[in-house]
């Protein structure tokens, strides 16, 4: 019996590691950003021939306070992307648009220099940065630069292992490297501006800072995890090991009294 407990708790902390540092998540969607998935829709419905620009303006009107709002996107690159719809541009408008994802991927990335020691935050905000570049590699840095996409790529990754990890129970404690985080991060936002948005660029970016929520809505704070997600992987090894161990125990009084 205490074989087979070992090997089970050997497994469970290799599961463990592994999944703290996956980009994926059992929990929840925290890669998942609004803007990027509303201009993943535009572009679809742009595309099509004819270009369907109601589903496009329809899928902008609902990000659009949060757009003109982020300190990093702000009011002009906004309406720029909304006076292009309305113009029937959708070459232009998605260029904006593409505009603000590398804006709203920088907003992420600073974030999380602020919050670099906090593991569950950063692990959020750098998932968040990382779905949005998704978008952008998917529909266009592959096929536009394939070299800058591999690149990017791997900063990313590199990045992701310059959080470290906290570990299970300790076990797999890897310590952090802000060192490597920063010069990552620099490399992605360098190389994304330099990619998307021109020098000289006359469409300003900057808005008044971040939506402040009422007193009675309850959303999560930009990179905060839900409760199931921080403490549900933690409550399923529990509830494994607990089960686990009262399953051999029923085996072994059986065994006994056989």
């Amino acid at each position: 019996m205490r074989k087979w407990l070992v090997m089970l708790m050997a497994l469970l902390v290799i599961w463990g590691m592994q999944t703290s540092t996956a980009w994926a998540y059992s929990y929840g969607k925290p890669d998942e950003d609004p803007v990027a998935d509303a201009y993943q829709k535009a572009y679809v419905a742009l595309n099509k021939k004819p270009a369907d620009f109601a589903t496009a303006e329809r899928e902008f009107k609902q990000v659009r306070a949060e757009m003109a709002e982020h300190a990093e996107i702000g009011p002009q690159l906004t309406k720029a992307i909304e006076q292009n719809l309305q113009v029937k541009k959708a070459d232009q408008a998605l260029f904006y648009w593409r505009q603000a994802l590398v804006r709203n991927i920088q907003r992420r990335l600073d974030n999380l220099s602020q919050d670099f020691n906090d593991y569950s935050k950063a692990k959020v905000l750098l998932a968040k940065a990382y779905g949005t570049f998704k978008v952008l590699n998917t529909l266009h840095l592959k096929q536009d630069n394939p070299s800058l996409s591999t690149k990017l790529d791997g900063e990313f990754q590199k990045a992701l292992n310059a959080l470290g990890n906290p570990g299970l129970f300790g076990v797999g404690k890897k310590p952090a490297d802000r060192k490597q985080f920063e010069a990552s991060k620099k490399i992605i936002l360098s190389e994304l501006e330099k990619q998307y948005i021109p020098t000289g660029e006359k469409v300003a970016s900057g808005g008044k800072g971040h939506i402040g929520k009422g007193p009675s809505e309850e959303t999560l704070e930009d990179g905060e995890e839900s409760p199931l997600e921080k403490w549900g992987p933690l409550t399923a090894i529990v509830i494994v090991v607990v089960g686990a161990v009262a399953l051999f125990t029923w085996l072994g009084r059986r065994k006994r009294h056989s």
